[in-house]
Formats: C-alpha cells, structure tokens, sequence
C-alpha cells in the first residue's frame, strides 16, 4: 500500500493536514475489497475499528477521513490543478501496475494488457471471485474490478 500511496503528489499545507495521502489511499481500497464501492459508504467506515486497523491509523478516536475528503483524492486527474491539491503521478502509477502484475511470474510476458473495466463480462476462460487471469506462452491477461490493490500490491 505505501507503493502505491507514493504515486500521488500532495500540495496540501502539512500544518492543516489531518489525512495523510496513504492513509486515505490505504482507507480506500480496503474499503473497495471489502465491497464499499461508494463514497457514501465512508461516512460510517470512518468509525470502524478495523478499518482503522488496517489503514495503520493510530488513534482510535479520530475518525477516518469522510467522503468529502476522499473525494478530493479522486478527483485528481494527473495534471497540476489550483484548486485540486492531491493528484497523482501517470507515469508511476503505471510503473506500479506493471511491476506489480509482471512480479507473479518467473520470466515476465512479452504483452500486459491490463483490463480496468468493472463490467461483469468474462474475458478468460478461467474465473476465480471477482477477478480473472489467462496466460498465453506471450500475453498475460488480468481483469481487475475490486480487486485491484490485491493483484498491483500483493507482489511487494
């Protein structure tokens, strides 16, 4: 999760910083896996102890960061913005999704094809949960829906 929280640019005073970019990132996607996939659904996650758990937040008597405030973390779209302090970083990003995918195997394929798609159409023949993966001799193929964080990260 620390990678993946050092893929976005914070502009954001750090006197009046109450969220940390990878506290918020990290509250994020726990909550898609574990199946939150609305914003809205961060104004009661905010006061779950396990979730304060896992995003590593130290106090347990601060709330998490709300739904207006992970909402400043999505809407970057990779450009400097006046007004959108918290954006990410392209390139790393990408960086991040490849080395993470081309980590799960020992000779790394020739093609990636990422398929960010949350649509439910099955795309390999092979389907395990939420996510599926076919490899050929030369492409490998993984849909992610969400998922995602356990597939990029998982491979360190």
């Amino acid at each position: 999760m620390p990678r993946l929280a050092e893929c976005f640019l914070d502009r954001r005073n750090p006197v009046l910083v109450t969220h940390s970019v990878a506290e918020m990132v990290a509250q994020r996607v726990y909550a898609l896996a574990l199946g939150y996939e609305d914003l809205n659904d961060h104004e009661q996650l905010r006061q779950d102890p396990l979730l304060h758990v896992l995003v590593g937040k130290a106090k347990m008597d601060e709330p998490l960061a709300g739904k207006s405030t992970l909402n400043r973390l999505e809407l970057g779209d990779g450009s400097p913005h006046r007004y959108k302090k918290i954006t990410y970083w392209k390139d790393s990003l990408d960086a991040l999704l490849v080395r993470g995918v081309s980590g799960v195997f020992e000779t790394p394929p020739e093609e990636i094809v990422l398929d960010l798609d949350t649509t439910d159409v099955e795309l390999t023949a092979s389907r395990k949960g939420d996510s599926s993966t076919a490899t050929t001799t030369n492409t490998a193929t993984c849909r992610c829906t969400s998922l995602l964080a356990n597939i990029c990260c998982a491979c360190g």
